[in-house]
């Protein structure tokens, strides 16, 4: 939570991860279960696209806010 306030008021900028990065930290092992998470109705896992003919990236704080919504539904 720490982070986040610092990341929201610009003293540490927010890591941006590749799919595969982003799929070794949930632990999700095929990418159409990854895909899937975009259209979870609660708290959706959105990529962020730099530039229009790169890769989505995913940002460190959205994981960290899923992986919580995750532990608050358990």
């Amino acid at each position: 939570q720490v982070v986040e306030k610092l990341v929201a008021q610009g003293f540490i900028e927010d890591k941006l991860l590749s799919q595969k990065e982003a799929m070794a930290i949930l632990g999700i092992k095929t990418v159409a279960t990854f895909n899937k998470l975009r259209y979870k109705k609660k708290n959706p896992l959105l990529p962020t696209r730099i530039h229009d003919s790169g890769h989505p990236k995913y940002r460190m704080s959205d994981i960290n806010k899923y992986i919580r919504s995750l532990k608050k539904e358990v």
